[in-house]
């Protein structure tokens, strides 16, 4: 099959992608593989997946231009001729009216996206981004007030009283669009208190990543005149033209499309939020690499969504649509809109292991933790959030005393709660913000420097030592670690009466026998038959251990579990 791709003033477009697809026996369109773009005249060819007894739908889509679909005549020849695409009016319509994502059906009154799209409308009524403008967390940080509204703590308007600040590029996009860094979010009305809704993302022509948060730079939107009616950027390129009008976007479907909001540094230069770079330093090289799409708009975690089933479904679940504009898909190529986030997926996203070794007098541990499924540090997103690591060793079910080896950051809560883990044998895995003045953890309006970042990267692992005083009789040593994830710092939960509680990431235990301390004096194994306590090489350390002969003491046991260093997960 072959034609050209042309515009209405008959000049050719490069690069338009032309599918062809089969009809099935109850002719419906079946999307399918055979796909080309046009060369630089605007011409195609491609072999036809239809045979004699069977029809073709044929799709044709370009950004900037309203997609062409539908099906052939019966016995079209080879060659189709001239295709038209007409292209979309190049200016963003300022008085373009949001569509609703959702309107009762059985309200005739008016109608929103769910009048079609009915599940993708559910699964993200059920989503963060549906509360992004109303979420009771991020107002009390906007206002500086606890839940109850009553003042409490830090807030972006208690430093800036005057002002609305950025929050709402982000969080409130239809309403900032109009006003962007001029919007206060506590005040938003209407639409805008939808969030990040079915319309704000599918009239997103372009992406330009950190060029300032949300629709104050980095979303470049264009909404159609009012002629155009019903129209959305989307992944298909083979979408008819009736009822919705449609214009193929690659971007939609990448990771750029995200940067739009999760990817912001503040007016001091500080990278507040940082998950598209993290993730471009992994993968943004790799053409296969997964997506942000890929991972947090799949029905589970842990299944390869793009080609899971080969079994086929519609975008659409209105009957009427179905039955007069519907096209089969296979369902691996629909993306749920459930948009799944830390809490849910950060049980998935790291592995740990424990190393035990009998240390002579000392017992030491070894903890690996891998960065297994995030392609962006672990953790990501705002700077508070976070993520420790506890270690607990025992004897006789006695706590031991820590030799050597860190502990859990001040922002793990100081206290005697069992949630405040703050000095414990440990670690802490966060971005740490200052302002200059030697302040940690300030709120990311006022940060002027990133003073650490322990995070782990994409692909990566970290390995920490400890080592806990043994009993001088030996016996069983039994060591707990667990990595847990924290949506804020103790003292921000505490202070604004956040409902937020701890999540176990990864967790693992191991036992070892140690033996008994030898007797002072005693022969430690010397070659000369001499205390090797006396020699300049092995002189005691100060924690009952002999310095420099940690590795290679006689009777030193070495026990490893599951200390299994994972492989980036790419798509097939």
């Amino acid at each position: 099959m072959t034609g050209v791709v042309l515009d209405p003033e008959q000049r050719p477009i490069a690069a338009a992608r032309v599918r062809l697809s089969v009809v099935n026996a109850g002719s419906k369109p079946i999307s399918g593989d055979a796909m080309v773009l046009t060369d630089a005249d605007g011409r195609f060819e491609l072999e036809s997946p239809a045979n004699q007894l069977q029809g073709l739908y044929i799709g044709v889509g370009k950004i900037g231009y309203l997609t062409v679909a539908g099906t052939l005549q019966a016995g079209v020849g080879p060659d189709l001729g001239a295709i038209t695409l007409e292209a979309m009016h190049p200016i963003d319509n300022v008085e373009y009216a949001w569509w609703k994502p959702f309107w009762p059906p059985e309200d005739q009154s008016d109608v929103g996206c769910n009048g079609c799209h009915g599940e993708q409308a559910r699964d993200w009524m059920e989503s963060e981004m549906a509360q992004s403008a109303v979420n009771p967390r991020v107002l009390s940080l906007y206002e500086g007030t606890d839940l109850e509204g009553n003042p409490a703590g830090e807030g972006y308007r208690v430093d800036h009283p005057d002002q609305a600040g950025p929050c709402a590029n982000c969080h409130a996009p239809a309403a900032a669009i109009d006003a962007p860094g001029e919007t206060v979010l506590s005040e938003v009305e209407g639409i805008a208190r939808e969030g990040v809704f079915c319309d704000v993302c599918h009239k997103i022509r372009d992406v330009i990543p950190d060029g300032g948060p949300g629709v104050g730079g980095s979303l470049q939107y264009q909404r159609p005149s009012a002629w155009q009616g019903l129209f959305a950027f989307g992944p298909y390129d083979d979408v008819a033209g009736s009822p919705m009008g449609s214009s193929f976007s690659e971007l939609i479907s990448t990771s750029r499309f995200c940067a739009g909001c999760h990817e912001w540094t503040n007016d001091a230069g500080v990278p507040v939020m940082s998950t598209f770079s993290e993730w471009s330093e992994v993968s943004g090289a790799d053409p296969d690499a997964l997506q942000c799409q890929d991972c947090h708009m799949k029905k589970k975690f842990g299944a390869d969504y793009r080609g899971e089933s080969n079994e086929l479904g519609f975008i659409v679940d209105n009957p009427h649509v179905q039955q007069n504009h519907g096209i089969l898909r296979r369902k691996s190529t629909i993306h749920p809109h459930t948009f799944h986030g830390a809490a849910e997926y950060v049980t998935e996203a790291a592995a740990l292991g424990l190393g035990l070794a009998d240390a002579g007098g000392a017992l030491e541990v070894t903890v690996g933790i891998d960065n297994v499924n995030a392609g962006h540090g672990l953790p990501t997103g705002m700077p508070f959030r976070h993520a420790i690591l506890v270690v607990e060793a025992q004897f006789d079910g006695a706590s031991a005393a820590l030799l050597s080896g860190p502990t859990v950051p001040d922002y793990g809560g100081v206290g005697d709660a069992p949630e405040d883990l703050a000095g414990r044998p440990g670690k802490g895995y966060a971005k740490v913000l200052g302002d200059g003045t030697g302040a940690r953890n300030v709120p990311f309006w006022r940060a002027t420097e990133v003073i650490e970042d322990t995070r782990i990267r994409g692909a990566e692992s970290d390995e920490i030592t400890f080592r806990f005083a043994a009993p001088p009789e030996g016996g069983e040593a039994s060591v707990t670690a667990r990595l847990v994830y924290r949506r804020a710092f103790r003292e921000m939960v505490l202070t604004k009466g956040w409902d937020v509680e701890d999540i176990e990431m990864a967790s693992d235990q191991a036992t070892l026998e140690l033996a008994a301390a030898p007797e002072p004096g005693a022969d430690a194994g010397a070659p000369d038959g001499g205390a090797a306590a006396d020699s300049e090489e092995g002189r005691q350390d100060g924690c009952g251990c002999e310095a420099g002969a940690g590795d290679s003491a006689p009777g030193m046991a070495l026990l490893l579990v599951a200390l299994g260093l994972g492989r980036r997960r790419r798509r097939g």
